[in-house]
C-alpha cells in the first residue's frame, strides 16, 4: 500500500464523550476536519476582517457536537445565536475540549484571532 493509500484509508477523526452537567447532558464531540476548520476560520471573520471570537466558539461547537447515541450532529449554523445566550461555562468547556482533540493549540487560536 502507498503512502497516500495509508493517509486516504486512515481512520483520524478521534472521538470523546463529554459530560455536561449544566445541561444534564452527554455529548459526543469529534476532531474537526482540516475542511471545517478552514471554514470556521473563514466564517468567523468580521466584515471589518477582525476575527470574531463569538463566531468561533459558536462554529466550534455546531460543527463537532453528536448525540452519542444516533451520531447525527445536534447543532445547526441557525442554533449559533441561541447558543451563544447560554452559560459560557458550558459553552467553553465544549469549545476548549474540540480544540484540544482537534489539535488547535492556543497559539493557533491566538494567531487566528490577529488575523
Amino acid at each position: 500500500m502507498s503512502i497516500k493509500q495509508k493517509i486516504k484509508t486512515v481512520q483520524d477523526i478521534k472521538t470523546e464523550i463529554v459530560d455536561i452537567s449544566e445541561w444534564d447532558v452527554k455529548i459526543e464531540i469529534r476532531t474537526m476536519s482540516a475542511k471545517q476548520r478552514a471554514e470556521l476560520l473563514t466564517s468567523s471573520v468580521g466584515e471589518d476582517g477582525k476575527f470574531v471570537q463569538k463566531s468561533f466558539q459558536a462554529g466550534l461547537v455546531i460543527s463537532c457536537c453528536y448525540d452519542p447515541e444516533t451520531k447525527e450532529k445536534i447543532f445547526s449554523p441557525e442554533d449559533g445565536d441561541w447558543l451563544m445566550d447560554k452559560a459560557a461555562g458550558p459553552i467553553e468547556n465544549l469549545a476548549t475540549r474540540i480544540s484540544k482533540i482537534s489539535g488547535l493549540s492556543k497559539l493557533a487560536m491566538e494567531q487566528a484571532e490577529k488575523n
